[in-house]
């Protein structure tokens, strides 16, 4: 007695509800693998913003004062002010990583972090201005709510961040920003919604002399 057995093939319709669970299924682990690397992206940013915040301090400390956004006298911009004693400075570490126009070798375009100069200190030396805006440590009441720098704009960005032209990229960390304050802290803002004209992060302790 022998048994036959009948091997059907797959119908169009089945084929193509195959090809379709493939798809659906390969966009789904995408979208998840997509927001696991923002997360873990986010979070490395943090770190980073960290590190560079306990440089704000040191410099802070050591110079009796707070770095500026960029120093005329001496042609050096906040973050070579922070590294300008280190042997062999890690760039890296202004670096956020889902930041891909990051380019060290064109740092003042690229460089990842933002500087919030109206309220921490734009310039030593600019002759555009009747005077220097430096700024100490003692001169901020509530450190906690001063913001320092942030995650900045994708690109040509000059190292600074304000709420009219220079905001955080939105689509860096799906609407976040890695920020650091005053004190130390690093917490995620949201942007762009609190990097407006009106927001509390932009009232300067003391102002720009006028031009």
């Amino acid at each position: 007695m022998h048994t036959h057995f009948r091997i059907r093939g797959f119908t169009l319709v089945e084929l193509l509800v195959a090809i379709t669970l493939v798809i659906v299924l390969a966009a789904l682990s995408f979208l998840g693998l997509s927001k696991w690397k923002s997360k873990a992206g986010a979070a490395t940013s943090m770190i980073r913003v960290k590190s560079i915040g306990m440089l704000v301090m040191t410099y802070a400390t050591e110079k009796g004062e707070l770095p500026v956004w960029h120093d005329y006298n001496r042609g050096m911009y906040w973050w070579q002010l922070l590294i300008e004693d280190q042997e062999k400075p890690d760039l890296e570490q202004f670096h956020s990583p889902a930041h891909r126009e990051f380019d060290e070798k064109n740092m003042a375009n690229t460089i990842s972090y933002g500087w919030n100069y109206p309220v921490i200190g734009r310039h030593k030396g600019d002759g555009g201005y009747r005077g220097d805006h430096v700024l100490r440590l003692s001169n901020f009441d509530y450190p906690e709510d001063t913001l320092v720098l942030a995650d900045g704009p994708r690109d040509y960005c000059w190292g600074f961040i304000d709420p009219w032209n220079n905001k955080p990229d939105p689509e860096r960390y799906e609407g976040k920003a890695a920020a650091l304050f005053l004190d130390g802290a690093v917490r995620m803002l949201d942007t762009p919604r609190e990097f407006t004209a009106t927001s509390k992060w932009f009232k300067p302790v003391r102002p720009l002399l006028p031009r």
